[in-house]
């Protein structure tokens, strides 16, 4: 610690004057022999860098390659002439050395042959005074400096200012750590709150977009259930309807062979009537009147047979299955009857119109006639009403047994669309059961991490209010121990540790 500038107090002026001026050449001395000290710690770092350098340029590889390369024959013969102009000039220095010494030594030798014992004692004794004056000044000088140091050291008034100075650098040192711990502390707290903030928000984030993922992957499954559903839903009604037009079409089918029973159900019991009528009458003789009557009896079945295709033909416009072919096909044979026992109705007509003209011989021989015809007639209209009364009931039946068929189908079907539209409710009811089981276990673990996060922010808390307590008590001890250490330096003074500087190892 240098000195300021000293004023001496009144009861050291006069005779100690010249006291200080000595500290004040001492010191003068001092700062010169530190300045000295200092320029010689100088040049030897200049140095060391110097040859520090010196040795990494030669150490480097590139150098070492560099001196490794031959050199030019140029070059050679440039360092040839150098290493003689060297040596050349390294012989005629030690030349001149050896020369110097000999005279010196001829000269030393001359002169000790002059002088004698008496001179060499004189001389002996110069040096030896001269180096006992040099300790003497050199203690003189120690003694001062301690002196000095010591009534620095005992002087109440340096004692003092050191006192003050030490305290003053002591309490700034301490401010300066204990904030910059303070600061640092604060810093931690931050990092560690802004790095758990940063993993709750990132842990939010990942359980936000897992929650929305979950969801519209529930919501994608729904949608495409209700989809499967409204789909199959939509294929039972048509089912349904279908069914329904089956039951219909299996109504009509059975009316139509209701009706096609009661047709040719009504036909035998005509002619059954017809031939209980031509047995019980007694024509024996009345060969025209039979003729007539027999007409009248064809004509009256004709009409009949005409009737009941008629009705057949109604019944058959009257389904709606009438525009199939088999329908078509079935009414084209109707029609074709009808037609056929129209012209045979017409035929008849003009039989009985003439039948009104023949005498008894005649009419007897146009009733053998007539009855074989009227026989092959009949024979041939039973024929065709009956085929086409029984294609009629084949069809019918074969209709009766696919409408059968296909209800059967239909029926299966409904009960397959039934099935899985339950398995779909079953599967739509396990997907929202599953859907508030996950509701109610991550309700679960919402509270669980609140709960834990409550913890936590208790332990962290109690961590805390400990961590202020253990820093408000190191503080206090940090506090004691510098009032501790302002007591004892205001008790012994202020004693500055010397610190040199320590040489470093090139």
């Amino acid at each position: 610690m240098e000195l300021g500038v000293f004023s001496a107090p009144p009861s050291l002026r006069g005779g100690s004057a010249r006291r200080v001026e000595e500290a004040l050449a001492r010191r003068r001395a001092a700062e010169a022999e530190r300045a000295e000290r200092w320029a010689e710690a100088s040049s030897y770092f200049r140095a060391c860098e110097v040859r520090a350098a010196k040795h990494n340029a030669w150490a480097t590889h590139a150098q070492a390659q560099t001196l490794s390369q031959p050199a030019s024959p140029r070059g050679a013969e440039a360092l040839a002439a150098r290493r003689e102009r060297l040596s050349a000039l390294l012989a005629a220095e030690a030349a001149q050395l050896a020369s110097e010494r000999a005279a010196y030594d001829a000269r030393a030798q001359a002169d000790a042959d002059a002088e004698g014992e008496d001179a060499r004692l004189r001389r002996l004794r110069s040096a030896n005074w001269e180096m006992r004056r040099r300790e003497e000044e050199r203690r003189r000088r120690e003694a001062e400096l301690l002196l000095h140091q010591k009534w620095r050291l005992h002087h109440p008034a340096l004692r003092d200012v050191e006192r003050r100075q030490a305290a003053a650098e002591t309490r700034d040192a301490w401010e300066k750590e204990v904030a910059a711990r303070r600061r640092r502390e604060a810093e931690e707290c931050e990092r560690r709150r802004a790095a758990a903030a940063e993993a709750a928000a990132r842990a939010a984030a990942e359980e936000a977009a897992r929650a929305r993922s979950e969801r519209e992957e529930r919501e994608r499954r729904s949608r495409d259930l209700q989809r499967h559903l409204d789909e199959q839903l939509r294929h039972l009604k048509s089912e349904e309807a279908r069914a329904a037009a089956l039951r219909e079409e299996a109504a009509a089918e059975a009316r139509l062979r209701a009706e096609l029973a009661r047709v040719a159900e009504e036909r035998e019991r005509e002619a059954r009537r017809r031939q209980q009528q031509a047995l019980g009458r007694f024509l024996a003789r009345q060969a025209a009147l039979r003729l007539r009557q027999r007409a009248r009896a064809v004509h009256e079945a004709l009409q009949h047979d005409e009737s009941a295709l008629q009705q057949v033909l109604r019944a058959l416009d009257d389904e709606r299955g009438a525009a199939l072919e088999s329908r078509q096909r079935l009414r084209a044979d109707a029609l074709a009857a009808v037609q056929q026992l129209r012209a045979q109705r017409d035929r008849e007509r003009l039989r009985q119109a003439d039948l009104d003209f023949l005498f008894e011989e005649e009419a007897r021989r146009r009733w053998d006639e007539l009855e074989t015809v009227w026989k092959a007639e009949e024979e041939a209209r039973n024929k065709l009403i009956a085929q086409v009364l029984q294609t009629q009931q084949q069809q019918v039946q074969e209709k009766i047994e696919k409408n059968l068929e296909e209800q059967q189908q239909v029926v299966e079907a409904q009960k397959a669309l039934v099935a899985s539209v339950e398995a779909a409710y079953a599967e739509l009811r396990e997907e929202e059961e599953a859907k508030l089981k996950a509701k109610e276990l991550q309700r679960t673990e919402l509270d669980l991490q609140v709960k834990q996060k409550q913890l936590l922010q208790a332990e962290s808390a109690v961590e805390e209010r400990k961590a202020a307590e253990e820093e408000a008590e190191k503080l206090r001890l940090e506090e004691e121990k510098l009032q501790q250490e302002l007591a004892r330096m205001q008790v012994e003074g202020y004693r500055p540790q010397s610190v040199g500087r320590r040489r470093l190892l090139w």
